[in-house]
């Protein structure tokens, strides 16, 4: 895929094709949008330099282009962006730490009518084998992206352990928007592990080595190894997962649960080259989708090339 760099402009049409037929998926077809000029030097808009190390992207459930994002470790700190990477607001959770934050979800919670947002502290960097961490604080509402600054004092956190006692590396969170149930994929292996909704709910600290429940799906070949992020469509009827190079788009039928659709025949995107691509998310209307990298670091001065939004349009 080649950079057109003396108009500066990227129009790489992504050509996406089905590995088996299905009656469920249709062909799609998606285009990167085209990147806007800012410097002689710089061919798109790029992310915000202090987040250098994105790694989990999510639409806001309102708020056309604004996108919540978070850094890989460090600090716990929410960013809402626009498609430019302009950093909106920052959302700081108080008395909270990320040990290795690597993937985020819209879904519902304990207060009805309002949008949570889960942040998976889910990565290979967690400091206790066998158990994950899930923060969970309400979506500030579009009025508040008018603060820079949000502090969150009282975020949720969820303790979930699975059966299997050692670190098992997740990268990819999904949120089923219909069921509500929470599924963490394997990053080296095409395992999915489930958290039931009404677990999810029960209380504030979610224990127990029942309450994330392993579900064997079946390895659909053609993956090319490491899985990075993923994403469930508002509606629940179409769901992304991506690698460093490659998105898998699976299309959902009626009735189906996540990982039933997760054995489907699947479309395969090219995606753009990025540094170390970890995010990816559909827009809050389904239609589009969106991706984000961690940043390139330079070692010789400690700085980072910032990467861009990319964004891909849904074509038919």
């Amino acid at each position: 895929m080649k950079r057109i760099c003396k108009v500066c402009i990227l129009a790489v049409l992504l050509a996406s094709c089905m590995h088996r037929s299905t009656a469920n998926a249709s062909p799609q077809s998606f285009a990167l949008e085209p990147c806007i000029k800012v410097s002689d030097s710089e061919l798109c808009q790029t992310v915000d330099k202090s987040l250098s190390e994105l790694s989990g992207i999510v639409a806001h459930s309102s708020e056309k282009d604004v996108f919540w994002v978070h850094n890989d470790q460090g600090a716990p700190k929410i960013y809402a962006i626009n498609a430019a990477g302009k950093v909106l607001t920052t959302v700081t959770l108080n008395t909270m730490d990320f040990d290795d934050a690597e993937d985020i979800s819209l879904g519902d919670g304990p207060e009805a009518g309002r949008k949570y947002l889960y942040v998976g502290d889910i990565g290979k960097s967690r400091k206790k084998a066998g158990t994950v961490k899930i923060f969970r604080f309400k979506e500030p509402l579009a009025g508040e992206l008018a603060n820079s600054e949000i502090s969150i004092n009282d975020p949720q956190l969820i303790r979930l352990k699975y059966s299997e006692n050692k670190e098992i590396d997740f990268e990819t969170q999904l949120i089923d928007p219909i069921t509500g149930d929470l599924f963490l994929i394997q990053k080296d292996k095409f395992k999915v592990f489930k958290a039931k909704h009404s677990d999810l709910m029960a209380s504030n600290e979610v224990l127990g080595s029942g309450s994330l429940q392993l579900l064997e799906v079946r390895d659909n070949g053609s993956w090319d190894g490491k899985l990075s992020g993923g994403a469930v469509s508002p509606d629940g009827s179409e769901i992304l997962v991506r690698s460093a190079t490659q998105a898998w788009l699976f299309a959902r039928s009626a009735g189906q649960t996540i990982d039933q659709a997760l054995e489907k025949p699947f479309l395969t995107i090219s995606l753009e080259k990025e540094f170390n691509g970890e995010a990816i998310t559909f827009d809050n209307l389904g239609m589009d989708f969106f991706t984000v990298s961690e940043n390139l670091k330079k070692e010789e001065n400690n700085t980072a090339d910032p990467q861009p939004v990319f964004h891909y349009k849904r074509l038919n």
